[in-house]
């Protein structure tokens, strides 16, 4: 496969979006979307699933009022070929990624397409840059995990005894967004909110955004998105925004030879229908790792695994002291007790 997005009889034409007067598309009807934003109007949201930088979204309750007054920006639409790659950098892009056929659909399992959104074109043109982009997804000799209820709710478990390095799992993402995403709210608007309300407006601009690709999804990899948990329903995050905030798992692509400069258009979180299900330890059993040229999540042993032990991953950076552990956890709604955590530094 040479084009990792999608040729199967759903594929349709792409578009683009940019702030104007004019009606906004139906997304339903599109493979993919780009979004231009002016440069002056952008306002950074991050702090989604494993962090980032900037201005952290609110946590607890949070539901400012915005002004009766108060206009969501519009979209104008541009019709373009999904195997367009030459966006700007300042070209918010909608994609998917997937296998070309229904065979391959039916060999990778049920998340075999991922929806994307790219802050730039270069991540669309670093994947597509990858011979025979995306590879088959490797696959462990047999089944060696199972979700099942645990401590912390649902849980990911080793159904066999592992040895360090054994691959338990590898996926492709349900969804990808770029870290870097940045909000598009017009000055005439941000002169007349407060900071809550800024914010507010932020949080419904985003939920706009992943609704789009929420939109494209098959049914099936929908129905797994939504079946995920959502530890933020009271801070104006919105049902979709929450689940990401609450399961994304974050990753790089396109390797690491990527110039420093353009490190922040190549970060990015994902979701998993599987492997979001795993709870966190400062300790953790298992590591993920993002495999750019199949376009797949491969979680691995770092120990020896005993078959029916809970698969953990952490959540942050297990480097840093345990009261900035604990911080970094607050927006997922607990508090760890991990033995690393119980223990005194």
């Amino acid at each position: 496969m040479k084009r990792g997005f999608l040729k199967m009889q759903s594929a349709k034409k792409a578009i683009s979006m940019v702030y104007a007067t004019s009606t906004t598309a139906e997304p339903k009807k599109v493979k993919e979307v780009t979004e231009s934003f002016t440069a002056d109007d952008d306002l950074k949201l991050v702090e989604l699933g494993s962090g980032g930088v900037g201005v952290k979204a609110p946590i607890g309750k949070f539901n400012p009022t915005l002004p009766k007054d108060y206009v969501p920006p519009k979209h104008k639409v541009e019709f373009h070929d999904a195997k367009t790659v030459d966006y700007t950098d300042q070209h918010i892009i909608f994609t998917t990624i997937g296998p070309e056929s229904d065979e391959q659909a039916l060999a990778n399992g049920l998340n075999a397409q991922s929806e994307c959104l790219f802050q730039s074109g270069k991540q669309k043109r670093a994947l597509l840059s990858i011979p025979n982009f995306p590879l088959p997804i490797s696959k462990p000799p047999q089944i060696r995990h199972r979700i099942s209820p645990s401590a912390h709710g649902n849980g990911m478990f080793a159904t066999r005894n592992l040895a360090p390095n054994d691959l338990i799992l590898a996926e492709r993402p349900l969804l990808v967004i770029s870290r870097a995403m940045q909000l598009g709210i017009p000055d005439a608007q941000i002169t007349q909110l407060t900071p809550a309300q800024t914010m507010k407006a932020q949080l419904e601009e985003y939920e706009e955004l992943l609704r789009f690709c929420i939109d494209r999804m098959s049914p099936e990899n929908g129905t797994a998105f939504f079946k995920l948990h959502n530890c933020h329903t009271e801070d104006s995050s919105g049902p979709i925004l929450g689940i990401l905030r609450t399961n994304a798992i974050g990753f790089s692509v396109a390797g690491s030879d990527v110039k420093k400069e353009d490190k922040e258009f190549f970060s990015n979180v994902g979701i998993f229908a599987v492997a979001s299900r795993m709870n966190h330890s400062c300790t953790p059993n298992v590591s993920p790792h993002f495999h750019s040229p199949s376009f797949s999540l491969r979680l691995h042993a770092t120990r020896s695994i005993t078959a029916g032990e809970e698969l953990f991953i952490s959540y942050t950076d297990n480097c840093k002291p345990r009261a900035e552990r604990q911080e970094d956890l607050r927006p997922y709604g607990f508090k760890c007790a991990c033995g690393a955590c119980s223990d005194p530094d």
